[in-house]
């Protein structure tokens, strides 16, 4: 399984006591807002569908960005 070795499904299975398996949380916690004078141009919105961090993605954070126009 990845992810961070020292989370607390880890340190409850050690003591005998695992979690259940819900799989990978998708939900997102980032947010970007603008006025009406700016109108989103570009999003990046990076998902993943294993666990981070990983080989791939080295943070549980991962990227979110945007390029704005003036209206």
């Amino acid at each position: 399984r990845q992810g961070k070795f020292w989370g607390i499904a880890h340190d409850l299975a050690v003591l005998g006591e695992p979690l259940e398996d819900a799989g990978v949380y998708t939900g997102r916690y980032d947010r970007m807002y603008c006025s009406e004078a700016l109108r989103p141009f570009a999003v990046l919105d990076t998902v993943s569908s294993v666990a981070c961090p990983n080989e791939f993605e080295p943070s549980d954070h991962l990227p979110v960005g945007a390029t704005f126009c003036l209206n």
